[in-house]
């Protein structure tokens, strides 16, 4: 149970850091586990690092994006 909670907590991590990229109309096209980081080994304390913004490109404002 401890293992699928653990998932639950990055996935959901990674899903809320995508809808703020989004939110702020940047894409990323490079997301892969590689340029995934959690700040801390502790899920309570840690937060989601994205990293490798080279390939990211800022939306055009008449892109609709998922909510």
């Amino acid at each position: 149970m401890l293992l699928i909670s653990i998932w639950y907590l990055k996935y959901k991590f990674i899903y809320i850091a995508i809808r703020l990229l989004h939110k702020h109309r940047i894409l990323h096209r490079d997301l892969k586990p590689a340029n995934l980081f959690l700040s801390h080994e502790d899920l309570d304390r840690a937060q989601l690092n994205i990293a490798d913004f080279d390939h990211s490109t800022k939306m055009e404002d008449d892109v609709e994006t998922c909510n």
